[in-house]
């Protein structure tokens, strides 16, 4: 077997690579901060803002940001094909801590619509697509299953997506999966220990939060409470976009690798997804979460645009 094939089969390997590999390019990014309607904001790092032409939204999954090397290679894909790029920046993720004490999760959607809005507003003419990756499809797909989508919206890709939440978050405790946990636990812990020298309210929750060794744990002691949920089941049950995919209306293209070592078989409601004819999914047999290390350069970036492109008929 060769370097390559050993790679793409094994569902780490292709993970990590698929990540750091090739190294993002320099991207020169214009930030654009969005005032929210319960006081907050989060930004959105564009490339070609004041142009013309269609709109790539793109979702980062968790504690990513726009710095990350998959979402600067899909944003030098993307303006080859002609889109503007706008790297939306989940709260806290942009360098800069948010007001308020909750910051986002796998089931807020409230700022992706102020921003859908914000654009159908600005420019009504202007055709937006949008690309969720990970706990950013997570959010996408909600977003899309549960609230009208606004006309501007013409086609959405959701990339190794956990459409069940809880058997997610059970993965990521079993074998090499915790590196990936205790990656995402590191940068979480320190943004709630932050929070709680700033918010009195956090005070009742960070003595836990710190002591927290997965994310479930994480999850039951900041996240939940902070978003009035009763309990990490409870979020986990309530912000998961599974029952409402049927809702879906949007061209909708769902890529997955079977090999997925934290969006596991059970995060993935496959009968549900391929019932609704708006949506078109794409299972590989290999890809890790959000990897798909390949030969052929930017190939993900690639995959997901041919499929947007094919949806290029509406207004300009």
């Amino acid at each position: 077997m060769n370097l390559h094939r050993q790679i793409k089969e094994n569902p780490h390997l292709s993970t990590i690579l698929g990540y750091a590999w090739p190294p993002g390019p320099k991207v020169a990014y214009e930030r654009q901060q969005i005032e929210t309607p319960d006081g907050d904001f989060f930004h959105v790092d564009w490339v070609g803002k004041n142009e013309s032409g269609p709109i790539l939204l793109v979702l980062h999954g968790l504690e990513g940001s726009s710095e990350a090397p998959y979402i600067k290679r899909l944003a030098t894909t993307a303006r080859t094909h002609g889109y503007r790029f706008a790297a939306f920046q989940h709260r806290s993720c942009s360098g800069e801590d948010n007001r308020l004490v909750h910051c986002y999760h796998s089931g807020f959607t409230n700022d992706i619509q102020t921003m859908l809005q914000l654009l159908q507003e600005q420019e009504p003419q202007t055709s937006v697509f949008v690309i969720g990756f990970s706990l950013g499809g997570s959010i996408l797909a909600n977003h899309l299953g549960r609230h009208q989508v606004t006309p501007n919206v013409k086609a959405a890709c959701l990339c190794a997506t956990p459409f069940n939440l809880a058997p997610g978050a059970k993965a990521l405790q079993t074998g090499f999966t915790q590196v990936y946990e205790l990656r995402f636990l590191f940068s979480l812990r320190r943004k709630a220990k932050a929070k709680a020298k700033k918010h009195p309210q956090a005070q009742q929750w960070i003595r836990q939060t710190l002591k927290a060794k997965t994310l479930e744990a994480f999850d039951h002691y900041w996240t939940a409470p902070s978003f009035g949920f009763e309990s990490s089941a409870d979020y986990y049950q309530k912000a998961s976009s599974a029952p409402h995919i049927s809702n879906v209306t949007l061209p909708t293209y769902v890529l997955h690798a079977q090999n997925d070592p934290i969006v596991v078989t059970d995060c993935f409601p496959r009968t549900q997804l391929e019932q609704n004819p708006n949506i078109e999914v794409d299972i590989l047999p290999f890809g890790g979460h959000m990897g798909f290390w390949e030969q052929e350069p930017n190939w993900l970036a690639e995959r997901m645009l041919h499929f947007l492109n094919a949806q290029k008929n509406g207004p300009q």
